[in-house]
């Protein structure tokens, strides 16, 4: 029997008002993280369909591209304040900020989907965080490191079409979660820089709100807890709905971490 956090119902509805700054979410996170290349580009499959057409992917008018640290990352919400949900981002490197001297480069979610309409909606509308909806399922291992041997993630519309489809395995001895972690240690400015996002003509009915004149924001995520090593397979992205990534090997996951988002000031 497969776990998931439900998506909400697409009918014309109130959003729940949950502004920045989101404290005491609780999660289980599963992510690995890869250097970048620059020459080569964002992958395929790096923007959604309504971010891809708008200003948001133009280089141009919102940086360039430069490399640094690619991240794919898992999140299954147990406490936050819209609810559980699901949610999986990537993360390609780095961006020149248009607004700022070149040399300086920060962080960008290019492309995000999570399992509710109002984390679409409040992620949105409080940090310019591209999200749109898709289908998850977290199988259950016997193991209780890690506490899911599957994940697979599709769009709404094809659920038995999934985009991302993992085998999580356990590793003795380095999968218990035993290892502190805390972004607050990391050595680099982790600072997220996103651009403004469009609007769909329906985001009253699918949380697609856009930015609020065209205002930028900077993003402060941090997640604490206790990390451990897994063995994960399967495929992860297919070009399209999702970046293709060949990251099969060993990833990192914590249990009940302790998170919080905010803009940067708050």
């Amino acid at each position: 029997m497969d776990e998931s956090h439900e998506i909400s119902d697409t009918e014309e509805r109130k959003f729940k008002q949950a502004p920045s700054p989101w404290k005491n979410i609780r999660a289980q996170v599963f992510f690995s993280f890869a250097r970048a290349n620059r020459a080569k580009g964002l992958p395929q499959g790096s923007y959604g369909d309504m971010e891809a057409s708008a200003p948001f992917s133009d280089p141009e008018k919102t940086g360039k591209f430069e490399g640094g640290f690619s991240l794919c990352m898992i999140v299954r919400y147990l406490e936050s304040p819209v609810g559980p949900y699901d949610e999986i981002l990537w993360a390609p490197g780095v961006f020149q900020d248009p607004r700022q001297d070149k040399s300086v480069k920060r962080y960008r979610i290019t492309r995000i989907y999570v399992s509710s309409l109002d984390s679409i909606y409040n992620g949105r509308k409080n940090w310019n965080i591209p999200k749109t909806l898709a289908k998850f399922e977290f199988i259950p291992s016997d193991s209780q490191y890690p506490p899911y041997r599957e994940i697979k993630v599709s769009l709404p519309d094809t659920p038995e079409q999934p985009f991302v489809s993992l085998d999580l395995q356990s590793i003795p001895l380095i999968s218990r979660p035993l290892f502190p972690i805390s972004t607050n240690y990391v050595p680099m400015n982790l600072e997220i820089v996103m651009p403004p996002i469009p609007q769909s003509e329906s985001w009253k009915e699918n949380g697609l709100v856009g930015s609020d004149n065209n205002e930028w924001r900077s993003v402060k995520v941090d997640i604490a807890g206790k990390t451990g090593v897994i063995r994960v397979g399967g495929e992860l992205g297919d070009g399209i709905s999702f970046p293709k990534l060949d990251w099969n090997g060993l990833w990192f996951w914590v249990d009940d971490a302790k998170m919080s988002c905010k803009n940067v000031g708050e």
